[in-house]
């Protein structure tokens, strides 16, 4: 069988997604989960800003909506 580019792996790209999994995990800072992106993809600074700045961190109390408790009814 015939291999062509599609089935080769990035190991950049492979990096890069080893970053947003360690930052949603709350293993790495903002800071360094930015400036790890930004070297394995290549991105702009607004970029890569921009895509880590929109992901929400496992295990973040500010991830969590309180909803009022509701009053059973007599």
């Amino acid at each position: 069988m015939d291999t062509d580019e599609t089935d080769k792996i990035d190991l950049l790209t492979v990096e890069a997604i080893k970053v947003l999994i360690e930052f949603k995990k709350n293993k790495i800072t903002y800071k360094e989960a930015k400036k790890k992106f930004k070297f394995f993809t290549g991105l702009s600074d607004e970029i890569t800003q921009s895509f880590i700045s929109k992901m929400a961190k496992q295990d973040n109390i500010n991830n969590i909506i309180n909803f009022p408790e509701r009053r059973k009814k007599k």
